[in-house]
């Protein structure tokens, strides 16, 4: 994975991507790494999208590893244009996430209301409070 970290910094310092600014004055981010898991973040341009392509096929040649597409997926900001997600969806072939999508169990989008995002985690602590509780009675 440090291979194509490094393929992807020296794509964003010779601009065949950009990433994106979490912050107005903050650094662009292009990528985040855990484990073997990769989380790519970049303007949804052809360019991009087409470097980025170019840079995974680079990196599946070397490496011998392959995408497993059916554990990817594609999010769009709302500012995204009907058209470039199509383009996309088809330079990649990687589907777009759901709305609900989750990660390590988590949420990977969070909403306005950040309850809603979090209602199937207090649920199930509910639910496990709730049958400690009937464990916890004494029939006698």
């Amino acid at each position: 994975m440090e291979i194509l970290s490094r393929l992807l910094y020296r794509a964003e310092a010779n601009g065949d991507i950009e990433g994106i600014k979490i912050s107005r004055g903050g650094p662009q981010i292009t990528h985040l790494l855990f484990a073997d898991d990769l989380l790519l973040l970049t303007q949804s341009t052809t360019a991009n999208i087409t470097a980025i392509k170019s840079i995974m096929d680079k990196f599946c040649n070397w490496s011998g590893q392959e995408i497993n597409c059916a554990k990817s997926g594609l999010f769009f900001s709302k500012n995204a244009t009907s058209d470039s997600k199509r383009n996309a969806k088809a330079i990649l072939g990687i589907r777009k996430l759901k709305e609900d999508a989750r990660y390590l169990g988590n949420p990977l989008f969070i909403k306005r209301k950040w309850k809603e995002s979090f209602q199937f985690l207090i649920e199930k602590i509910r639910n496990k409070l709730a049958a400690w509780k009937t464990k916890a009675l004494s029939w006698a």
